[in-house]
């Protein structure tokens, strides 16, 4: 991170809701074999924190047999590829090509992010990631490029 901010880059772009997410899991993977000190399995009833009777849903570790929950990059980056994936398809697939690319994705995202007073720019980027957001600006960028065709 330091690095980034000495050379004047801004990292990461965006950040993404990446906090005791709940997905499924196979029996057979690395999660279903790694040992409690990885931290992968819920801390005992009596030290969590909260009260509510959901806090048991969403503390990081192993749900059941078919579920889990993680946090971090590991379920921050799938969802921001679930996004990249969204913005292409809100684009109608004759026009896809030549409007969906890295630059036209990344403006979508940058341009919707929300800050927060709460984090620097050099902590959150752009802010946090708005899919709902993201996905109008790329509608409105895919107009753009109808426009610019239009006037050729």
């Amino acid at each position: 991170l330091l690095g980034n901010y000495l050379a004047g880059r801004v990292k990461p772009d965006v950040v993404t809701f990446a906090r005791a997410i709940p997905g499924l899991r196979s029996a057979s993977s690395t999660l279903s074999r790694a040992p409690p000190a990885f931290g992968l399995f819920p801390s005992p009833p009596d030290s969590r924190a909260s009260e509510s009777p959901a806090a048991d849903t969403f503390t990081e570790g192993i749900l059941d047999e078919a579920c889990t929950v993680l946090s971090g990059t590991s379920v921050a980056s799938p969802a921001v590829a679930a996004t990249v994936a969204l913005l292409a398809s809100v684009v109608p697939p004759s026009r896809r090509a030549r409007v969906v690319n890295v630059a036209s994705v990344k403006r979508a995202i940058w341009q919707t992010a929300a800050r927060t007073e709460a984090a620097s720019i050099f902590e959150q980027g752009a802010g946090i990631l708005d899919i709902e957001a993201a996905a109008e600006r790329m509608r409105g960028i895919d107009r753009e490029y109808l426009r610019t065709e239009a006037d050729v």
